[in-house]
């Protein structure tokens, strides 16, 4: 900081790219706040919470107050509402503050915030509907298409992008059969299926087909434990 004439970009650029800042003893190690679980799940999944006019500010507002009301406020905390003047306690405060947001109600709470999304649900207000829901077969697109056609490297690829940690090939191979394979042995089974709803996206069977997959094996990942982890 001082070597840089007290610039901080020089200083956030070395602690960023830090081997330090990705070593595995740092992944996976405290539980997600309501904020990084709810506000988190939302950007993760691309999930769209504004209105369609953006002048409306009374039906935006409206959805932002659902959201914190309807999920944030049950898992015990909520947005502009801070204990005190100096915020909320720092993670890593004694005593082990980040394991106050998981308790018995709190969990069953957090898991049914994820299976709202996946199912969906509309927010409206002042004449305008917002639909809450993960666009599945739109999220996985971000992988290359030879990613998504083989179930092996899809589920992989699901699992580094929402998971801190890695999972066992067991795990990941169940979660390939039970999901994509509809409990098929065969690989075949998912590629086909992908294959022919990328050659026709307009018929509905083959939509409703991996659109359905798809949505199991992201739910089967996010109500993992691990998905409540950093």
């Amino acid at each position: 900081f001082v070597a840089n004439n007290w610039e901080i970009l020089p200083v956030l650029d070395k602690l960023f790219k830090s081997q330090h800042f990705y070593d595995m003893v740092n992944l996976g190690v405290y539980i997600k706040s309501p904020f990084d679980l709810i506000l988190g799940s939302l950007r993760t999944f691309n999930i769209n919470y504004n209105v369609s006019d953006p002048t409306n500010y009374q039906a935006q507002y409206y959805v932002w107050g659902a959201v914190n009301n309807a999920y944030l406020l049950p898992i015990d905390q909520v947005m502009g509402s801070v204990p005190n003047v100096s915020g909320w306690n720092a993670f890593y405060q004694n005593p082990n503050f980040h394991e106050y947001w998981i308790n018995s109600s709190t969990i069953q709470k957090r898991a049914a915030f994820i299976d709202a999304i996946f199912n969906g649900f509309n927010l409206t207000y002042n004449g305008l509907t917002t639909r809450i829901e993960v666009d599945a077969i739109a999220w996985v697109q971000q992988f290359p298409s030879t990613t998504i056609s083989d179930p092996d490297l899809l589920v992989a690829a699901c699992i580094a992008y929402l998971l801190p940690i890695d999972l066992s090939t067991a795990v990941k191979n169940d979660l390939k059969t039970q999901n994509l394979l509809s409990n098929q042995v065969s690989n075949s089974y998912w590629t086909t299926a992908w294959n022919n709803y990328i050659a026709n996206p307009t018929n509905t069977s083959y939509t409703s087909i991996v659109k359905q997959r798809l949505k199991s094996l992201l739910v089967a990942i996010t109500q993992l434990a691990e998905y409540q982890l950093m």
